[in-house]
């Protein structure tokens, strides 16, 4: 039986200048602070199960129950956000939906991430000429911007001969760790690996291999096997998150700097670790002298026999 298609999104990515949205800071002043926690877990819903939710009249109190605030707050929210453009105003008039074009076109952009399809049929705000493009060929034509239609097509010819040729390639070996690793860190993809690693709070494209070389050894230790490069893709992703968050002290603050104390943690590791080392010798150093002063009080009483 054929796998269901999975829908929904394990994350999404987060501005970090989001609090200087003009649309964000203006809900902040109409509808107070907290209302960035209903716009947030409204995200969080949505990409749950794919780009949009239907605004039901059970919504409310779902958000509600998970927020702390009225349920009557919830809905000056929402309304707000509509008003503001966050969402699109015309679906939610007519259909109840909740959507924009900023949440569909991010929606695509992750699973193009992951190497999924990216169909986008019902409640579809992206332009028709955007329609006409799948996932693959977005990320193609963005790279080549200012290169000619004809040289393009070229591109696109020969990104699809090698994309066929890895789909063989893993049918019949399922491909190798250091053949995925060359693949996923292609400078084709350096646009994606950019949110990754502002995503995992790292410094450079380097730091971002390095952790996924970590995870790639973990996997060979425990001879982990994948069903393609997808898979491969996903895995990779989640562990490297993980990891990451372990990095910074367990902060998992997306798209944002790892935590500062992160590296005073490991210092005072490393201190307690010396210390427990200083006070190991210390004891194996008395345990010793006792033994020290029984051979030299027999030594002594050897000499004075001798007088």
């Amino acid at each position: 039986m054929a796998r269901t298609i999975k829908t929904g999104l394990e994350y999404f990515p987060t501005d970090i200048d989001l609090f200087q949205d003009i649309k964000v800071r203006k809900l902040i002043k109409h509808q107070g602070g907290k209302a960035v926690t209903v716009y947030i877990l409204l995200l969080c819903l949505i990409y749950k199960d794919g780009y949009y939710m239907t605004w039901d009249e059970e919504m409310p109190f779902i958000v509600s129950e998970q927020t702390g605030f009225e349920e009557a707050y919830i809905g000056e929210v929402v309304r707000c956000c509509v008003k503001l453009g966050l969402f699109d105003a015309e679906l939610f008039g007519r259909e109840s939906i909740l959507t924009s074009r900023g949440i569909q076109e991010r929606y695509k952009f992750i699973t193009l991430l992951s190497k999924r399809k990216a169909v986008i049929t019902r409640y579809n705000l992206i332009n028709s000429e955007e329609k006409a493009i799948n996932s693959e060929e977005k990320a193609i034509n963005s790279e080549l911007m200012a290169i000619n239609s004809e040289e393009m097509q070229q591109r696109k010819e020969k990104k699809r001969k090698e994309k066929e040729f890895a789909i063989a390639n893993n049918a019949r070996e399922g491909g190798s760790d250091e053949e995925n690793l060359e693949e996923f860190f292609a400078e084709g993809n350096m646009q994606h690996l950019a949110v990754l690693q502002n995503d995992f709070g790292l410094n450079s494209i380097a730091e971002l291999r390095v952790l996924a070389v970590a995870v790639v050894n973990e996997w060979r230790l425990a001879q982990k096997r994948h069903s393609d490069y997808g898979d491969w893709v996903r895995h990779l992703i989640a562990q490297m998150r993980i990891k990451s968050r372990d990095r910074s002290g367990g902060a998992g603050k997306q798209g944002a700097a790892l935590d500062p104390l992160g590296d005073e943690a490991a210092r005072k590791r490393q201190e307690a670790t010396a210390q427990r080392l200083r006070e190991m010798d210390e004891h194996r150093k008395k345990a010793v002298r006792p033994n020290f002063n029984v051979a030299e009080r027999i030594r002594q009483e050897l000499a004075e026999e001798k007088r």
